[in-house]
C-alpha cells in the first residue's frame, strides 16, 4: 500500500496557540504512522523543541527538519545535520539591532540566546508541549554559531516595523526579513526556508516530492507547500495566504490535519 509522505508545520498547524496536541489529530497521526505513513514535521523551532511531539507519535527513527530548513535531524540516528545558517553575518544585524534597542533572540542549533532581561516567552512559546530551551542572557554572541535572529515586534507596529527593515538593509548580506507571528519578524538566510531541508531529505531517501503532502498556515511555509504535489492550509491562515489557490482544510483548531489524514486514508483504501 502506498501512503505518501506528510510535511507537516507545527504551531498554529497541528497545535494551536498556548495549546497541546488535541486527541484527535494525535490519534489521526499515530493510525496513519502505524499503516506505514510517513510525517516529517517542518519547524522553526530548534531540533529539541520537537522531543515530546516526536516521543507521543514514536516517530524517533524518522527525519525531522527545523530551524525553518537550516536543520536535518534524526534522534534514532544521533545525527544533526546544518544545511545552512546566518553565521558571521549576524553580527552587523545583532549590533544594529542593539543601537535601535530592539529585543531578539539569537537562535544556535541547541540554544537560545539574548542580551537583554525581560523575557519574552508568551510570544515566542506558542506551544505548551513544544517547550524549546529557555532563553539564555550572554554578554556576547558567537557569531559564527548564529543559526537565525528574532525580533519582538508586534504586527500593529508597521512604522517600527518599517524602520526596522529600513535600518537593517546594509546588512542584509543575502539575509531576509521575514515576519513569522503576529509577534515576530525573523532573520534567517534568504535559502533558509523549509524546502531547503525537504530537498535534502528529498536527496538522502529518494523521496518523489511531486507525490509529497504538505500542510501549513504562514509565509514561511510558502516555500514548503511550493515544492510538493499536494499543499493544503489550515482555514486560519490568513487570507493572503488562502488567497494563493492552496487546498484549504478545517483550522488548526478543528483539526484539519485529522481532517486530511482521514480523508487521504480513505481514499487509498477505496
Amino acid at each position: 500500500m502506498n501512503y505518501p509522505i506528510i510535511f507537516m508545520d507545527v504551531d498554529n498547524t497541528l497545535i494551536a496557540s498556548l495549546g497541546e496536541l488535541s486527541d484527535i489529530n494525535r490519534n489521526a497521526l499515530l493510525r496513519y504512522h502505524k499503516m506505514g505513513g510517513r510525517i516529517v514535521f517542518a519547524t522553526g523551532k530548534v531540533p529539541s523543541a520537537l522531543n515530546s511531539l516526536l516521543d507521543i507519535l514514536d516517530l524517533n527513527d524518522s527525519w525531522q527538519v527545523a530551524g525553518n530548513g537550516a536543520i536535518l535531524f534524526n534522534r534514532h540516528q544521533n545525527v544533526m545535520k546544518t544545511i545552512i545558517k546566518v553565521g558571521k553575518r549576524s553580527q552587523k544585524c545583532i549590533e544594529t539591532l542593539e543601537r535601535m534597542k530592539i529585543p531578539f533572540y539569537v537562535y544556535t542549533n541547541t540554544e537560545v540566546l539574548k542580551n537583554f532581561d525581560e523575557d519574552y516567552l508568551e510570544h515566542i512559546e506558542h506551544l505548551r508541549m513544544l517547550q524549546e530551551p529557555l532563553p539564555q542572557k550572554v554578554n556576547d554572541f558567537n557569531y559564527e554559531d548564529v543559526l537565525k535572529i528574532l525580533l519582538f515586534i508586534n504586527h500593529d507596529d508597521k512604522y517600527m516595523e518599517e524602520q526596522i527593515k529600513k535600518k537593517l538593509k546594509p546588512c542584509l548580506d543575502n539575509l531576509h526579513v521575514v515576519r513569522t507571528s503576529n509577534y515576530l519578524l525573523e532573520i534567517h538566510d534568504i535559502n533558509q526556508v523549509k524546502s531547503t531541508g525537504i530537498y535534502e531529505l528529498a536527496k538522502i531517501e529518494n523521496i518523489d516530492l511531486k507525490e509529497a503532502y504538505a500542510i501549513g498556515d504562514s509565509e514561511n511555509d510558502l516555500a514548503m507547500l511550493d515544492v510538493v504535489g499536494h499543499p493544503f492550509v489550515v482555514d486560519n491562515a490568513n487570507d493572503e495566504i488562502k488567497a494563493r489557490g492552496y487546498r484549504i482544510l478545517p483550522s488548526c483548531q478543528e483539526n484539519g490535519v485529522a481532517y486530511l489524514i482521514d480523508s487521504l486514508l480513505k481514499d487509498i483504501h477505496k
